[in-house]
């Protein structure tokens, strides 16, 4: 092997190594806001599971905090028949919770 082939391959090696780091940098900081989110509001301490909240227009509870995301059960009527209830949940992503309308209901 000569100089400029070992050359070219050094070359070629850090090259490749260099982008397997910045994908991978990519990928961790994207989990690590992820799971930053998560900590974050699962250490507030104005939102527990359990609590009953206004998730935009609907009432729900919180089920669970979550690393990555948050479980809710909107309650809702299917129709004005007091006896017919619907349940439904919803798993938000934490990093997205800032863009959720969420207010408490005492």
């Amino acid at each position: 092997m000569g100089t400029e082939e070992l050359v070219s391959s050094v070359l070629n090696n850090s090259i490749t190594t260099l982008m397997i780091v910045v994908i991978l940098t990519m990928i961790g900081k994207d989990a690590a806001s992820k799971v930053a989110s998560g900590v974050m509001f699962k250490l507030n301490p104005n939102f527990n599971a359990g609590d009953r909240v206004y998730l935009g227009d609907d009432e729900a509870i919180i089920l669970s905090i979550g690393v990555f995301q948050t479980q809710f059960e909107i309650i809702g009527k299917l129709d004005d028949n007091e006896d017919c209830t619907k349940r439904l949940w919803r798993f938000i992503p934490n990093d997205r919770l800032n863009y959720a309308s969420l207010s408490k209901i005492k």
